[in-house]
């Protein structure tokens, strides 16, 4: 029985001995794809009543946000496949055996990480604000300042899985309700509280294929009296011969935030939900220029604004906004890359918008880059846009029967102008695609609101 027993085990040692078992040590990362440079501003998960602020500099990867807005294109190293023929031999032999297939990725590889500090300084007034103003009837003052540093990492779970974090923190100063329900006496309707945090934490992941890519976003974004919650799909597919891409995505934002009634008292909570669709073609002209054309479509439905604005009337007082809550958004978008002989390269940029609350916008953007070193280029960029308002945009309202209306500023008719530079520093000597940049911009328009941002930046690739 003794003997039995011991030659079972030795049976068994012998299965478990030889039983194949999965390779756990970490393949050679593969080379990084070369990721587009953060040149575009990425939305905020948050949608805007309409798109007439200077768009913050974001190393987010590109991604459809809220409102229609189309990513960011920078035109990819192209050149002629290397000719050369065939060496003449004699016959192969018989194939080898295949050889093992490398062992797969089971740990993230860090492929690149990007971090910025970019600083806000907004002065102007505006209708909807109360504060600072010599009467009811006056414009408030719509100062506001804001601080956002943000981190990005790329890391590479396998050879076709790729993982992207975006976390940007605000720091802003005038600029929403105060919504602390700890006791403290609230702001009225058109006041601003002094100090508002907020941090966001942005994940998307892409399966990239030979031909084909897909990707799954989340976004969370939380502050004093906000919480917002995104997801979204999307997905790419090379066509003619590589030569072209069609791209296509859907996201859907939640909005959940503090409403107040006209006397500046909490009344509970508010939504609005944001449905997005968007499609877009790139395609390759010739070695050096690549354009590109994109579509988006949103439609939001709930409480569509911050619900602190006011509106002055006739009769000397004041009452909070009224909107619609619906509203449909489309967008148009064509943009284009060109290599400059002269190791520089041309940009440009035009974006038609409309919606169904009587807003039609132009946009158009300029941006040239040249190298003036082998370490160092500088780029500089000019944006001219124009809008009109929303159809019961009012700046004092006679207030006779009147179902909607709004003293918004930025719901209103006006052009803005955006003008910037920027200077980037290679640093290949400290790590692999390491930088260091620098940049600002002056934003104004004929309402005489004015926005200065300034941007330090820095990164590398590994």
């Amino acid at each position: 029985m003794l003997r039995r027993a011991l030659l079972i085990l030795a049976c068994l040692a012998t299965l478990v001995v030889a039983w194949p078992t999965h390779a756990h040590e970490a393949a050679p990362a593969p080379a990084a794809t070369p990721a587009p440079a953060p040149v575009s501003p990425a939305p905020s998960a948050v949608p805007a009543p309409a798109p007439v602020s200077p768009a913050p500099v974001s190393l987010a990867p590109a991604a459809a946000p809220a409102s229609p807005a189309a990513p960011a294109l920078s035109a990819p190293a192209l050149s002629a496949p290397a000719l050369s023929a065939p060496a003449l031999s004699a016959p192969a032999a018989a194939p080898a055996p295949p050889a093992p297939a490398p062992a797969k990725l089971h740990r993230f590889v860090v492929e690149r990480v990007e971090t910025a500090f970019t600083a806000y300084q907004q002065r102007g007034t505006g209708y909807q604000s109360k504060a600072s103003s010599r009467s009811w009837l006056d414009p408030g003052n719509a100062a506001l300042a804001v601080f956002q540093p943000q981190l990005f990492v790329q890391a590479r779970q396998s050879e076709r899985i790729v993982h992207r974090f975006w976390v940007p923190i605000d720091l802003v100063t005038s600029a929403s309700a105060d919504a602390i329900d700890r006791g403290r006496r609230l702001d009225l309707i058109s006041n601003s509280s002094r100090q508002n945090e907020a941090i966001a934490f942005d994940w998307a992941v892409a399966y990239e294929a030979t031909k084909w890519t897909a990707s799954a976003r989340n976004n969370v974004h939380v502050e004093e009296n906000f919480r917002s919650w995104a997801a979204g799909i999307g997905a790419s597919l090379n066509v003619a011969d590589d030569a072209a891409t069609v791209s296509g995505s859907v996201n859907n934002v939640l909005d959940w935030f503090s409403a107040y009634n006209g006397l500046g008292v909490k009344t509970g909570r508010a939504t609005r939900s944001t449905s997005n669709v968007n499609v877009g073609l790139t395609q390759i002209l010739t070695p050096t220029t690549v354009v590109h054309a994109n579509y988006g479509v949103s439609a939001q439905y709930g409480v569509l604004g911050n619900t602190w604005n006011s509106v002055p009337f006739v009769n000397g007082e004041r009452f909070a906004e009224v909107l619609p809550r619906a509203r449909w958004r489309h967008a148009l978008v064509g943009r284009f890359a060109q290599y400059l002989p002269w190791d520089g390269s041309l940009k440009g940029f035009y974006r038609f918008y409309t919606d169904g609350w009587g807003v039609q916008a132009h946009a158009i953007e300029g941006q040239l880059s040249q190298r003036v070193h082998p370490l160092v280029y500088l780029r500089a960029s000019y944006r001219w846009y124009t809008q009109d308002g929303v159809d019961f945009f009012t700046t004092l309202s006679p207030g006779r029967g009147e179902r909607r209306f709004t003293a918004d500023s930025d719901l209103g008719p006006f052009q803005a102008h955006t003008a910037g530079a920027k200077v980037a520093l290679e640093l290949p000597f400290l790590f692999a695609g390491a930088h260091l940049d620098a940049g600002y911009e002056r934003y104004w328009r004929t309402d005489g609101l004015t926005v200065n941002v300034a941007l330090w930046q820095a990164g590398a690739r590994f």
